[in-house]
């Protein structure tokens, strides 16, 4: 009789401590492995958000919002920057919104988008080419650019 009412006192005391306990904490979700396609198209809406004239703050809630770390988006940025400025072909729309956004002060992202912009407005490029007077004629196109990108 008396095992019984122990017995009854036990469980009763496991089904509280149940009861009351706290959940072990959910350990956190890993980070997800992105695709170079995912970054740039991410980097893409960001650029056309800077173009529709989004403010400082829209640019910053943007990149909260797509739970990329600084330091992603800052490699990311660098290698995309790399096969831009390898590329034979001239992309001054692109370096003008990544100016724009190099603008905004919005973090590291913006100050390397900057750079990467100036450069592919400057004409500058890793690939070898021969010299000659064309820096000149980039150098015009990079004012013109400039010029009317301030206008607007």
């Amino acid at each position: 009789m008396l095992g019984q009412i122990w017995q009854r006192i036990l469980n009763l005391w496991r089904l509280l401590q149940r009861h009351f306990r706290k959940p072990a904490p959910r350990p956190p979700k890993p980070t997800p492995i992105r695709s170079f396609g995912e970054y740039e198209q991410k980097f893409l809406q960001l650029l056309d958000g800077v173009a529709q004239g989004w403010s400082r703050g829209e640019i910053k809630g943007f990149l909260i919002g797509c739970k990329i770390k600084d330091a992603e988006w800052e490699n990311w940025l660098q290698e995309f920057g790399d096969r831009l400025l390898v590329s034979p072909e001239t992309n001054l729309e692109l370096g003008g919104r990544m100016v724009r956004l190099g603008e905004m002060n919005c973090g590291k992202i913006s100050e390397v988008a900057g750079n990467i912009g100036r450069q592919l407005l400057a004409g500058e490029s890793l690939n070898p080419t021969p010299t000659d007077d064309s820096s000149v004629g980039n150098e015009n196109i990079v004012t013109r650019l400039l010029a009317r990108e301030r206008q607007k």
